[in-house]
């Protein structure tokens, strides 16, 4: 396959090259955790939108991902810098905001997270995109098999169930008040097991769900 990939892109694909890829990529996946973790902060340190789109640019790494790791690490310690700057009971001054977790199928309908916003809710994290950063990929020994593991585990691979004991934790770490579950009319990758899947988060938080499609 590599042999083929390599025949056809013009890019010579090799133990060497495949590691430093892993390598970027855990920097890149490094960097998302660390913004998602601002996100655990109260309010949370990006509005809905930002924090939406900042994690739909990873999956993209490979065009230019030195400098998108770069992008990240400005945006990373400019959110240091205000927290710091910030008064110490600057979090109990301000209004309580609901804090809303991301589940399902990526939207171009931006005007959601803007409407969140409007309606004094945070966005703190979304699993559009865990598949990318909720592990490193193991950076010693065979890089097709730390590769081929990796993918393994991925949440998107598992059946229902198991993506949702992946994802569980996450909602908690980041304090969530209520989820919603999106899908795309006519591409419902959860489709039957959406009312599984929100009874499943209700049984095991107590959260309200919400479930919206858009086209």
């Amino acid at each position: 396959y590599f042999a083929w990939l390599s025949a056809r892109t013009g890019h010579k694909i090799t133990d060497e090259s495949l590691t430093a890829a892993i390598k970027l990529g855990n920097l890149l996946r490094q960097d998302l955790r660390e913004i998602t973790q601002a996100q655990q902060l109260s309010p949370a340190a990006l509005p809905p939108l930002e924090y939406y789109i900042l994690q739909s640019t990873a999956g993209d790494y490979m065009h230019d991902g030195a400098a998108l790791h770069g992008r990240y690490q400005a945006l990373i310690n400019e959110l240091r810098g205000r927290v710091n700057r910030s008064e110490p009971d600057a979090t109990v001054k301000s209004a309580r905001k609901l804090r809303i977790f991301w589940l399902g199928e990526d939207t171009t309908e931006f005007q959601i997270f803007n409407l969140l916003e409007d309606y004094g809710a945070s966005l703190v994290g979304s699993d559009t995109r865990l598949s990318f950063f909720y592990e490193m990929v193991p950076e010693g020994g065979n890089p097709l098999e730390n590769l081929a593991k990796w993918i393994w585990r991925m949440p998107c691979t598992l059946s229902t169930l198991e993506r949702m004991q992946v994802t569980l934790p996450h909602i908690r770490n980041q304090k969530a008040d209520g989820v919603i579950i999106h899908s795309n009319l006519g591409s419902r990758n959860l489709a039957g097991a959406e009312r599984l899947v929100k009874d499943f988060i209700t049984d095991e938080t107590g959260l309200p769900v919400l479930s919206i499609a858009t086209s």
